[in-house]
């Protein structure tokens, strides 16, 4: 788990918030990958996304208690020509 948390940023994303949170906890937090969340200072990241905060930092503790769910329906499909 830690290899894939820790693996080059891209952009933030945890299907939680959109690119303009994701912006805000980069720029405002210094955060780029989930396990940042894991050094962030507790109020600037409270600050920064307000109360998904504390869900961030379960997700990147490997908290996630969540059902898996392997066969339901996909909710979009895509395609491509190259």
């Amino acid at each position: 788990m830690n290899r894939f948390l820790q693996r080059p940023p891209g952009r933030l994303r945890c299907g939680a918030f959109g690119p303009v949170t994701a912006r805000k906890a980069e720029g405002r937090a210094g955060i780029e990958r989930l396990v940042d969340v894991r050094t962030a200072d507790v109020q600037l990241l409270r600050d920064t996304v307000g109360s998904l905060a504390d869900w961030l930092r379960q997700l990147a503790s490997g908290t996630d208690d969540r059902p898996v769910v392997p066969n339901r329906e996909a909710k979009s499909s895509g395609s491509e020509n190259t």
